[in-house]
């Protein structure tokens, strides 16, 4: 009896003394995970209507993640007709993108400059840089620092480091139990920019995605909605990630 006794204190004490997992990882850690799991999805189709202050949009969203970051991603609106922005965005493994846009109206694509990172893409919520930032942190690039526990979300605050090419002084990010990213805050050296939140998420074994995004621009007073109306989660062919597609007609 004594020793079951025993055994059940050691057990009692020892759960006490496990530190959650928050509490286990560091921030850097806390990001990379929630990012790990958010990039195990590899290739994805997604049917998306925008909302901008009020006015409706609608898209299409082919991406395609590597293990080494080479990440591509071309957006091409397609309603209403006279509105059909398109962008390529090719990320690089040495860090920053290359991004070509097509605007309406015209027949030839540009190739984007790092002076546009912070441009807002389609006169959206989104910028430039957004656009390929939010495919999944490289973590080695940006220093954190673990600012507080709100319930179960745990809120990181990460900083470019000085060899990185920002529009953003810092960004807070907000990040539940799931590692899933639930809002970031985006900052410059004037204050508060943005707030991004992200809602109705839903599994693809390890992976995250958010079916419901929120930017609210808190300059510009402007306030984007997307919301996901399908996803498939198939293997995406390298001609969607090209200059002459988005050039095209074709979806």
């Amino acid at each position: 009896m004594k020793i079951m006794c025993a055994t059940t204190c050691i057990a009692v004490m020892l759960a006490y003394c496990q530190p959650s997992v928050g509490a286990e990882l560091a921030a850097k850690d806390i990001v990379h995970k929630a990012y790990a799991k958010f990039r195990s999805l590899a290739s994805e189709k997604e049917n998306i209507q925008l909302t901008v202050n009020g006015k409706v949009k609608k898209l299409y969203r082919w991406t395609k993640l590597a293990a080494n970051y080479e990440d591509r991603n071309t957006i091409k609106y397609y309603d209403p007709a006279d509105e059909k922005w398109a962008l390529l965005t090719k990320r690089l493994a040495s860090g920053g993108s290359s991004q070509t846009v097509k605007i309406p109206g015209q027949t030839r694509s540009r190739q984007l400059s790092i002076g546009d990172y912070g441009k807002s893409f389609a006169g959206t919520g989104f910028s430039y840089e957004d656009i390929w930032s939010l495919l999944g942190e490289k973590t080695d690039e940006f220093d954190y620092r673990l600012m507080d526990k709100q319930g179960s979300l745990q809120v990181v605050e990460a900083t470019p480091k000085p060899v990185i090419k920002s529009a953003y002084e810092k960004r807070v990010l907000k990040i539940n139990d799931k590692f899933q990213v639930v809002e970031i805050s985006y900052y410059d050296r004037s204050g508060e920019v943005k707030t991004l939140k992200n809602s109705g998420f839903v599994e693809y074994g390890e992976a995250w995605r958010a079916n419901s995004v929120v930017v609210e621009d808190k300059r510009q007073g402007r306030l984007t909605e997307v919301k996901v109306l399908k996803r498939e989660t198939v293997p995406v062919s390298d001609s969607f990630f090209d200059v002459e597609f988005i050039e095209s007609e074709r979806m």
